[in-house]
């Protein structure tokens, strides 16, 4: 197959339903050649697990492909004010995806008790689907370090991890993003 440039489209096909792998967004000058090198995994593989690419040889900067076989199960977030009220807060996100179901644990620092928004706790708010999911967080000492753990009987979907993002309420006080 040949090494082609990647022209843009602003219309590419949407990614696979399933990928038994992790999920990519393609970057300008990759091909699905060079994209398979990179992971280490034939080009043939690649192919299969992108049924949605009519023509392998044509494919655009931003779209989201299936790499079979690669997995990313666990990411880390750092959390950052939102609002320069609080400049000395902060916090850190992780994030494990396993079989079925999301892993969540959110640690904040720095923060006002929540009563000074009018709310007796803080809330990890993850926005996907049309709906936000929350994971409570409580106080652990009386300098305010909070910590929320959150069990989903679900996976987020990879379009969350693809630039999708997410905030402390009340306020919001802190938040972060996926690069």
């Amino acid at each position: 197959m040949e090494d082609l440039h990647v022209p843009h489209h602003p219309h590419y096909p949407p990614p696979p339903c399933d990928c038994a792998g992790k999920f990519y967004r393609v970057k300008p000058g990759d091909t699905l050649y060079n994209i398979a090198q990179r992971f280490g995994i034939s080009l043939d593989a690649i192919i299969r697990a992108n049924p949605q690419i009519p023509d392998p040889n044509l494919i655009y900067p931003g779209q989201v492909i299936c790499v079979p076989g690669v997995y990313r199960r666990e990411y880390c977030i750092i959390l950052t004010p939102e609002r320069y009220v609080h400049p000395d807060c902060g916090g850190i996100c992780w994030i494990k995806t396993k079989e079925r179901h999301t892993e969540v644990l959110v640690l904040a620092t720095g923060l006002p008790d929540p009563s000074t928004y009018g709310a007796d706790c803080y809330k990890a708010c993850f926005e996907f689907d049309g709906r936000i999911h929350e994971v409570r967080m409580r106080p652990l000492w009386e300098d305010p370090v909070f910590l929320g753990i959150g069990l989903f009987p679900f996976l987020f979907p990879p379009a969350f991890f693809l630039g999708g993002a997410f905030h402390i309420f009340p306020g919001p006080v802190l938040g972060g993003f996926f690069i």
